[in-house]
């Protein structure tokens, strides 16, 4: 009970109180004994805490009624002189120990340090079958245990651990000395503020730019963590693994089928037992199987050519075949970032190919194109004006230049290479004077594939 509280509220406890007051104080009842909690009252059991060695708030706790219950086992108690206008400490008392009970002097309990949850302290004469509680004073002015510890059936002096409950909070708190045999017996120690440390707890958020990619379609995971130590990515799907991660980061990923995957943060660093913390789920969807071939990329055919392209599936497998037949096979070629690439070992005839791509393994075929080699023509009557001068001509397809040679007696007497093909056909002008006699002339590509040749006479 405190300030304010009327007889309606308490079941008529307050009108109670202030008969005690009155007796114990010797106070003309017509004074004090209104069934109101008032100022008057509140004073006097201030006086009365004070006296007992009790945390002057005014309050009647626990404490003032196992107090007051303790003096009225006493049929006789001498009237105290009552003086309640001296009663204004209201502050918590931190001192030295308080007994206010039957003990014999000498019996104490202190709180000397503490490591939350674990409130240390020392005992000092206490008899066998002793249990010391951790008591939090509460908002209400009465004492609340959170915890408890039994002292060996011997007792006397020591030291002692009491592991406060996940109720405690900050705030004044006692060590109190109870004996099982004996409930008014106690011992008090002062009262010790208690700071409990604010723990925060492991937390994470995470996310994908993409919750429903399309297989083969790129998507990020972000992530952002708070008190998460030696942060995890864990991939929980089928050929899924996990990889130590910064505390706040991101990462791009790309799935090869469809299904549902779901990232998780997890703490404790690899190898710790698994506790995910945050997750997010994205359902990848299943789309048609593509790919292409890079045309360009078979211009150095047939000697030794890397051809690349592109797929959404894992891996691939390529063909090659002429006329006569397949020349070539190759499977599982890996595809990374949706390109492939692969090197063609060996030196193929010049002639027509048809480059096929395939899924692998399910050889389901994803694209064809047709490779026709490099072709040209010499005019042959562009050769008239030899030796004296003349611009050679000719057609080209398949190449943006070429290179010529004159040779005469199996001898090289000109070379020039680089001459553009424009709308298919080029030219040449060789200066000089050249000896007369037969000529023979070669057009090259520019991988130096001999590609025609003429001969003048």
């Amino acid at each position: 009970m405190q300030r304010g509280a009327r007889d309606v509220s308490y079941s008529g406890q307050v009108s109670e109180l202030q008969k005690f007051l009155s007796d114990y104080y010797d106070i003309d009842p017509e004074e004090i004994v209104t069934g109101f909690f008032g100022r008057i009252t509140q004073g006097y059991v201030q006086q009365f805490q004070r006296e007992q060695g009790l945390p002057t708030f005014g309050i009647a706790g626990s404490m003032t009624r196992a107090a007051i219950a303790k003096i009225c086992t006493n049929t006789a108690f001498t009237p105290q002189t009552s003086n309640p206008s001296s009663t204004t400490n209201t502050s918590p008392q931190t001192g030295t120990t308080n007994v206010a009970n039957s003990s014999t002097a000498g019996q104490s309990v202190a709180i000397t340090s503490v490591m939350f949850p674990n409130v240390y302290g020392t005992y000092t004469n206490l008899p066998g079958g002793t249990y010391i509680t951790l008591l939090r004073l509460n908002n209400q002015g009465n004492y609340e245990e959170v915890g408890q510890s039994y002292i060996a059936p011997n007792g006397g002096s020591g030291a002692v651990t009491v592991k406060a409950s996940d109720a405690a909070s900050s705030g004044l708190y006692i060590f109190r000395a109870r004996k099982t045999d004996d409930i008014y017996w106690r011992v008090d120690s002062a009262l010790f503020y208690i700071n409990k440390p604010v723990v925060v707890q492991p937390s994470c958020t995470i996310g994908s730019n993409k919750l429903n990619p399309s297989t083969n379609e790129p998507f990020v995971i972000t992530w952002n963590t708070t008190n998460v130590t030696s942060p995890v990515l864990y991939e929980q799907r089928a050929g899924g693994g996990h990889v130590a991660v910064e505390a706040n980061g991101s990462r791009t990923f790309t799935e090869y089928s469809a299904g549902t995957a779901t990232f998780q943060i997890g703490g404790g660093g690899i190898g710790s037992s698994y506790n995910p913390i945050c997750s997010v789920s994205v359902n990848v969807k299943q789309v048609a199987s593509a790919g292409t071939i890079d045309q360009n990329s078979l211009k150095p055919l047939p000697y030794n050519p890397v051809i690349t392209g592109t797929a959404n599936v894992s891996a691939v497998g390529i063909s090659l075949s002429d006329s006569g037949g397949k020349l070539y096979g190759s499977g599982s070629i890996s595809v990374s970032n949706g390109m492939w690439s692969h090197r063609i070992g060996g030196e193929w005839p010049n002639s027509n190919y048809t480059v096929s791509l395939y899924s692998y393994p399910e050889n389901v075929l994803l694209a064809t194109i047709s490779y026709v080699p490099p072709s040209a023509t010499i005019n042959q009557s562009s050769l008239q004006a030899l030796p004296n001068n003349p611009t050679i001509s000719g057609t080209a397809t398949g190449v943006t230049s070429v290179g010529i040679s004159l040779s005469q007696n199996g001898g090289k007497v000109y070379g020039s290479g680089s001459i553009p093909v424009s709308n298919g056909t080029w030219s040449h002008r060789i200066g000089g004077e050249w000896p007369s006699g037969s000529y023979t002339v070669q057009v090259y590509s520019p991988e130096n594939i001999l590609l025609t040749s003429a001969t003048y006479n």
